[in-house]
């Protein structure tokens, strides 16, 4: 545990090495739900894929922007360790290099494999009997809040958050029971202590989970809730099955500053 924690200091600061907050960066903050699977089950290429994509780092659509990328596990602990990092952007306007830029964003790539790998062996896989979505979630959005340029909540999971005070798998998916009372009474429960930012604006919250049939009411209600409370917050949130759906859907331009 201690080597890997030395590791991915060292990873950090060769990362961060020539990185200042840019107006125009975009931010990626990635959750990765490892109370539903082990996390030596998510598929890495995805995962790159899906950041990639969003950062505007595939090669044929290279761009020059910073990338600020962040990696937490969502567990049963309501404070998790976050990992990740950051490509400087490309100064030289006048004399840009592609070939050099896809050189910085190669060695980016496999950087944050090597991040990813370290934060997975050091994540406990035994059996979880809480899951903390929601602190997670909340979390993810207060730290994107204070940041400029383009912001994305990249969210992993099947978002049924599940403590002793509230779970999503105790309600009934029954369209004429969602009601704002519903709604109310669960935001109630969940935001005693952890309150979301009533200013979502600038932030796009992106699920990718794939629903199976023994939870998929739960999660079509944890859907409705979620999309409700970030949309009522001026938010933006959509949902994908699929890394590739979301590849072919969702294009970050239409989002960009």
């Amino acid at each position: 545990m201690r080597l890997h924690n030395i590791l991915v200091t060292v990873v950090l600061l060769c990362l961060l090495t020539g990185c200042i907050v840019q107006e125009d960066a975009r931010n990626i903050d990635v959750l990765f739900d490892v109370t539903e699977r082990s996390a030596s089950e998510f598929n890495m290429k995805d995962l790159a894929r899906a950041l990639f994509h969003l950062g505007g780092l595939e090669k044929n659509k290279v761009s020059h922007h910073e990338v600020w990328i962040t990696l937490t596990p969502i567990s049963d602990l309501s404070t998790n360790s976050s990992f990740g990092g950051c490509l400087p952007k490309d100064e030289g306007i006048l004399n840009r290099s592609t070939g050099r830029r896809l050189k910085e964003i190669a060695q980016f790539e496999d950087t944050i494999y090597h991040v990813f790998n370290a934060l997975v062996e050091s994540i406990d896989t035994f059996e979880r009997h809480q899951s903390q979505v929601f602190r997670s979630i909340q979390q993810g959005l207060i730290k994107l809040e204070s940041r400029t340029g383009q912001k994305y909540l990249l969210v992993f999971s099947d978002l049924l958050h599940f403590t002793d005070n509230f779970s999503f798998y105790t309600l009934d998916k029954v369209s004429s029971n969602l009601t704002t009372a519903v709604y109310d009474s669960i935001y109630s429960s969940l935001s005693l202590r952890y309150p979301i930012p009533k200013d979502l604006s600038d932030i796009t919250v992106i699920v990718i989970h794939q629903p199976v049939l023994k939870t998929d009411d739960a999660y079509e209600t944890a859907k409705w809730w979620w999309k409700k409370l970030i949309q009522t917050r001026a938010g933006r949130i959509e949902f994908y099955s699929t890394v590739e759906d979301l590849i072919y859907s969702f294009d970050p331009k239409h989002y960009a500053l």
